[in-house]
């Protein structure tokens, strides 16, 4: 009988947990408190007395020692959400120890939600009927699942065996009835808001409402406002929490004291914040294309090679990028990005990333990742610009250009000023070239050699066109774009570099997938266009006119 077993644990749910968010705090606690839950299962399990190799992600005993966690990316939520190790050990030894393991994780739960609700509320508002109500929305929400067979040496059958038997746990789950009927939890709106006073099936809204209220006043000063009559604590006068998104938002003074490291787990900014000077910011979420054929490898070593690289990527590299460009991250797991963007610097972060994701040292050699990258206004609401980031990532996993036979490997960008939207996909290279770098200089053409009306007369044109099919579609396009670069120079060029600037644009046009996409890319770069010239000291007039 085999003595090692192969392993597979995750934790859930990811995207609901971690996108049910008012402010940037509660989004980057859902990702740490799930990177800091998976950490504590890797832990418990090498503490056991049992041998234990991670493959995916990779760790050592310093990696999982709280101790060790400091520097400025102690804060990065870095662990991904499921582990795959090998354990030396019986069947019957490994399974009873990731049942302590299951065990653990949920006690670490529990934990920091009740820390969260004696950090808010007055042993007085304690009430049996609030401690219950919290109790019971705790144990239904965490999503904890394993599984482990004997190896025998023949690693890709047994992964593969072992992910369909995880499947197939997954879709066998208990679904447990939550029978909510107080008032709801104003920030994932799917649970009550704590109350210390039970609630009657029988009430009116308001009756509900001024129960919740009563019990909410008299959460502790420290998470109230700091001036009177401003509304500006950690918790507001008219928010009322569940005791899951509670324990979100009091996570960090929680993990203040775990890490014992006060200075990296300070307040997370604002979008106002992170904004800085600008009406607009940025979100980027990347992920990398066709991770699944990277993971099928034949051995563990070159599983372990991957993990690696991806480990490297995402605990060193991400963390240095974006934090050198005044960006601060959400997490990074493995393939896996979501961070908060200056929007002059998102372009330029968003290839940086793509490209040392893809290169030997700083990532996966050869690898490549397709990002959608949203900029909004930053009084918007939150967990839209989160929804739409998330679907212009996908927008950007989904682009096939026939022509070029290229597939994924892209970027998807939307500006979604505070009147309009517009959204696009380029491929990241184009007839060599980078993207970025092309469109970083088609946008320096048009903040000061073209005149504001090229896009406008261009569109004019061939916007009524785009689902004209001829084979000399190329042709006209050129010809219309050689004469109006003529017309709207500020400067006359000469003929070279006039042709010069011609190709680049061509060559843009070409990787699009219509003539809309292409007068809609123009048009968002004219965004990029108004923040230089704020940049500059010019006014800024971007709200209505992307």
């Amino acid at each position: 009988m085999s003595e090692k077993q192969m392993v597979v644990f995750s934790i859930g749910p990811v995207q609901s947990f971690i996108a049910s968010a008012r402010k940037t705090e509660d989004l980057w606690s859902g990702s740490f408190i799930l990177s800091f839950l998976i950490e504590r299962a890797m832990e418990t399990l090498c503490s056991q007395g049992l041998k234990v190799e991670f493959i995916y992600p990779k760790a050592s005993e310093d990696d999982l020692n709280p101790m060790k966690k400091t520097g400025y990316n102690a804060n990065v939520a870095s662990w991904p959400n499921r582990f795959t190790a090998f354990v030396n050990g019986s069947l019957d030894e490994t399974t009873n120890v990731l049942k302590k393991v299951d065990s653990v994780v949920r006690r670490e739960f529990n934990k920091i939600c009740h820390y969260a609700i004696n950090e808010v509320f007055p042993k007085h508002i304690q009430t049996d009927q609030l401690l219950k109500q919290a109790n019971h929305q705790i144990e239904q929400l965490l999503e904890v699942y394993w599984v482990v067979q004997p190896y025998n040496g023949h690693y890709r059958e047994e992964k593969s065996t072992l992910e369909a038997r995880l499947s197939a746990v997954k879709n066998d789950k208990i679904y447990h009835q939550l029978i909510e009927s107080g008032f709801t939890c104003t920030v994932c709106a799917q649970r009550d808001a704590l109350c210390m006073e039970p609630f009657d099936q029988y009430e009116t809204i308001y009756e509900l409402k001024n129960k919740v209220k009563n019990t909410w006043k008299h959460r502790n000063e420290k998470f109230k406002g700091t001036d009177e009559g401003k509304d500006d604590g950690r918790i507001r006068d008219n928010e009322y929490l569940c005791s899951i998104c509670l324990g979100k938002r009091v996570a960090r003074d929680y993990f203040k004291e775990v890490y014992r490291n006060a200075s990296s787990f300070k307040f997370y900014p604002s979008v106002i914040e992170i904004a800085g000077k600008y009406t607009y910011f940025a979100i980027l979420s990347m992920d990398g294309d066709n991770m699944g054929s990277w993971f099928n490898s034949n051995t563990a070593e070159e599983a372990g090679k991957v993990s690696d690289a991806l480990a490297t990527f995402s605990r060193r590299v991400v963390p240095e990028v974006v934090r050198k460009e005044e960006g601060y991250l959400v997490y990074a797991g493995g393939d896996d990005v979501l961070a908060f963007l200056p929007v002059d610097k998102a372009l330029q972060v968003a290839n940086e990333l793509r490209q040392k994701f893809g290169m030997k040292g700083s990532g996966l050699q050869g690898a490549t990742a397709s990002v959608g990258l949203v900029i909004g206004h930053k009084k918007a609401p939150l967990q839209l610009l989160l929804q739409e980031a998330k679907k212009l990532e996908n927008r950007a996993k989904s682009y096939v250009h026939q022509e070029q036979n290229q597939q994924k490997n892209a970027l998807a960008i939307g500006i979604h000023t505070r009147s309009k939207k517009h959204e696009t996909v380029v491929p990241w290279q184009i007839d060599g070239m980078q993207t970025s770098d092309l469109l970083n200089e088609i946008i320096e053409l048009l903040t000061n050699d073209l005149s504001d009306t090229f896009i406008y007369r261009f569109s004019e044109v061939f916007l009524p066109l785009n689902d004209y099919d001829s084979k000399d579609k190329h042709l006209m396009v050129e010809f219309e774009l050689r004469r109006l670069l003529r017309r709207s120079m500020k400067v006359k060029k000469e003929e070279k570099e006039l042709t010069n600037i011609l190709e680049k644009l061509m060559a843009l046009y070409k990787s699009m997938e219509s003539v809309k996409s292409f007068v809609m890319l123009l048009r968002m770069l004219t965004f990029f266009k108004r923040m230089e010239k704020q940049d500059k000291g010019g006014n800024n007039h971007e709200d209505d006119n992307a």
